[in-house]
């Protein structure tokens, strides 16, 4: 992130987010899957930022969470995600106000089965309204994130995270 401050103005910078360790984060995370069962109908998940601030120059959020909609759903929904390579399903853009939606399963050790199919990792990167950030800078930052979550919550289906994103039909 600290390539993403370098764009903007770093005197004014403030941070929206409540600071959280990443290993704290990746706690929080597997201890709400961990909770997760397939016969419950409704339960809430929370969203976890994981940097937003604001600057003179703009702003900048990206969250993680377990997505309530499942790979099929999301699968089945060609108008709003398309296939982003790998295991990774890209959300449409146009529909995410310029942000980068990604979503790929992710199973947490221990978890009931089919849960990476049910309840897969989902991210958003917002855009920087600067010059400076270029989509493919955007792209990077979406697919760093996605790989470092990967990483850290230790994700035992090995999902595949791209280079690079297929781009849009």
């Amino acid at each position: 992130m600290s390539s993403v401050r370098q764009m903007m103005d770093e005197a004014d910078i403030r941070y929206t987010n409540v600071a959280r360790k990443l290993d704290q984060l990746t706690r929080e995370m597997v201890k709400e899957v961990e909770r997760w069962a397939p016969s419950q109908d409704r339960y809430q998940l929370a969203e976890y930022d994981v940097c937003s601030f604001r600057a003179s120059s703009g702003s900048f959020s990206s969250s993680v969470e377990w997505s309530i909609s499942s790979v099929k759903e999301v699968k089945s929904d060609s108008s709003r995600w398309y296939a982003g390579g790998g295991d990774v399903l890209v959300a449409e853009r146009s529909l995410m106000g310029g942000d980068i939606g990604l979503i790929f399963p992710c199973r947490i050790q221990g978890t009931e089965a089919g849960q990476q199919e049910r309840i897969p990792l989902q991210l958003r990167v917002g855009k920087v309204d600067s010059p400076k950030f270029s989509e493919d800078f955007h792209e990077g930052l979406a697919i760093s994130l996605a790989k470092s979550m990967r990483d850290e919550l230790k994700c035992v289906n090995h999902p595949k995270i791209p280079d690079g994103l297929t781009a849009a039909r």
